[in-house]
């Protein structure tokens, strides 16, 4: 964004804390195709949904079975730990950060 000032203000140190964070995240395709495109994906931390069940018990019952395969792409979202997006997305900032004249 050329021409803008962004100020980030986080009460959280920089020295990679967060990731003993236990929480577990389950992320869409769109957003794993966000984060590639920031080049801020850590592929190597995540495990791929290749398949998803939704069940409905009610009447008119519903089950849906959606595979990777069956709609053209590898996966369909992706596990992982909470700390490792948020270390993978920190590391990016720093690295366009430190790109930024002072």
């Amino acid at each position: 964004m050329p021409g803008c000032s962004i100020q980030l203000f986080d009460a959280g140190s920089i020295d990679g804390q967060v990731r003993a964070d236990a929480r577990t995240l389950a992320l869409s395709l769109g957003s794993i195709q966000w984060l590639r495109r920031l080049q801020a994906w850590p592929a190597g931390e995540a495990e791929a949904m290749t398949e998803v069940s939704v069940s409905q018990v009610a009447p008119g019952r519903c089950d849906l079975r959606l595979r990777a395969g069956e709609v053209g792409v590898a996966e369909l979202g992706a596990v992982l730990p909470y700390g490792a997006l948020h270390a993978a997305l920190q590391r990016r900032w720093l690295a366009l950060a430190a790109q930024e004249p002072r």
